[in-house]
């Protein structure tokens, strides 16, 4: 994936969303429900069509047959095709950890997080609901619950350790990662695996993403610029990140290959899970090391699967976590940042690290103005003129939008950056919408020793990671 943005390729493809497919009836009921959204029309009434009045929109899509080729480990009787994304992930980060579960599987979590859900699965189930509910998809019913990703990849993998799934929607692979983290930290089970995934589909969920911003389906391959002056543009993306952490002891233990260490300060705050254990209070006193081992698997055609290898020398991981409840209450362009900002100063106290220790920042956010000016105020703030000065970057505009995974596949780029020692520029980003800011526009050299990553969900929710490599 660093080498095809290095390369300046572009992975996007167009796709046709189809009519309705409704009857008469159907179609009037549609109309009227339709009638009650105002913002969905605006957001619809600027789509592209085509002649058949479907919808034509740009997305980053995995191959279904070379997907297939990639996976050891599947039953396409049983898997969606979110399963499979997650599974040849999974599969990827247990493999380059050297860990092999068969015998011992009870050792290892699973942390998925998800945005939606399995959207063509749920949408195949409800549509055989009509006009006989007796006869269903009784087989697509087990796909289309929250947890049916994480379940079919514990399944297939033979995973019995905790199995969690957190829908809590953008950037949840982010929430999973500071879930996976703490049960190792508190010491309820050695390693984890944590991620996200998606598939895309597009339906009213998507198009309402944020209507307040009304977000442009754009079919220009490179209208999808993050923190663009027009606010708008976004390409939907599907793919999968999953990352291996595990206790330095029991890493050294199994001769396994350290790829980079996450640290924690003895200072804890109130910022994190807590589980009851006879562990645990030393535990929170002490600083634990885990390993950290992470592979990607984002497939956007014409890129070819791949893994992503990278080796940290050393690291110090610190995370804070917000939510501003602006689900519940509406935008709100104060509250919304402060919120931000509360979470990145958590992770700052977290790791022990001064904002001006920071020398590299990378964001998350999908395109829009409220998802842009959240990042941007909140690092305003936290920084001050310094904001000027430290690189910032977000790939989102390379590989479109994987809303759960979005803010780890960022998290996998900063990794091999830190390695190869050169950062790349923002997905097509030329007019940007602030002023103050080292937005990164050409591939330069850079030697970063911290770097703070930032994630926000579309509810209001906000994580920030300090991660860094000395």
């Amino acid at each position: 994936m660093f080498d095809n943005i290095h390369a300046g390729g572009t992975f996007s493809s167009k796709v046709s969303v189809g009519g309705t497919g409704l009857n008469e009836d159907q179609k009037l009921k549609f109309a009227d429900w339709l009638s009650r959204s105002p913002q969905l029309i605006e957001t619809l009434s600027k789509l592209p069509s085509n002649s058949s009045g479907g919808i034509e929109l740009r997305v980053h899509s995995i191959d279904d047959e070379q997907l297939k080729k990639q996976l050891r480990n599947s039953n396409d009787r049983k898997a969606s095709k979110i399963g499979k994304i997650a599974l040849l992930a999974v599969d990827m980060a247990l493999s380059d950890g050297g860990r092999k579960i068969r015998r011992d599987g009870q050792d290892i979590a699973l942390i998925f997080g998800m945005s939606k859900g399995p959207h063509p699965t749920v949408a195949r189930f409800v549509s055989s609901l009509h006009p006989d509910p007796k006869h269903i998809r009784t087989l697509d019913f087990p796909g289309s619950l929250m947890n049916a990703v994480a379940t079919y990849c514990s399944i297939s993998k033979g995973i019995r350790g905790y199995n969690t799934t957190l829908a809590t929607g953008f950037n949840s692979g982010l929430g999973a990662l500071t879930y996976g983290y703490e049960l190792i930290r508190q010491g309820v089970q050695p390693q984890a695996i944590v991620g996200g995934a998606d598939e895309s589909f597009i339906g009213t969920s998507t198009l309402l993403a944020d209507p307040n911003n009304q977000v442009n389906y754009d079919l220009a391959e490179d209208a999808f610029k993050t923190y663009g002056r027009d606010h708008g543009g976004l390409h939907v993306g599907e793919g999968a990140c999953m990352v291996l952490l595990e206790d330095e002891e029991v890493a050294r233990q199994r001769g396994a290959k350290v790829l980079g260490r996450l640290l924690v300060s003895r200072h804890r705050s109130s910022v994190g899970l807590r589980w009851p254990s006879n562990r645990i209070a030393a535990l929170h006193r002490l600083p634990i090391r885990p390993v950290l081992a992470a592979r990607c698997a984002l497939r956007c055609a014409p890129m070819a699967a791949r893994s992503l290898r990278h080796l940290i020398r050393d690291a110090t991981l610190g995370y804070g976590v917000s939510n501003d409840v602006s689900y519940f209450r509406g935008e709100d362009e104060d509250a919304s940042p402060k919120m931000m900002e509360r979470a990145i100063r958590q992770a700052l106290v977290e790791a022990a690290v001064s904002p001006d220790q920071v020398n590299l920042l990378c964001g998350s956010s999908w395109g829009t103005k409220s998802s842009s000016m959240k990042e941007l105020e909140a690092i305003r703030r936290v920084f001050g003129e310094r904001a000027s000065s430290i690189p910032l970057i977000n790939h989102n505009g390379y590989f479109g939008f994987v809303e759960s995974a979005a803010a780890l596949l960022n998290l996998a780029m900063v990794l091999t950056s830190a390695e190869r020692g050169q950062i790349l520029p923002l997905g097509h980003t030329k007019d940007f919408c602030q002023a103050g800011f080292d937005f990164v526009t050409d591939k330069r050299p850079h030697k970063f020793s911290k770097a703070l990553l930032m994630g926000a969900t579309e509810g209001g929710g906000n994580y920030a990671v300090v991660l860094g490599t000395e």
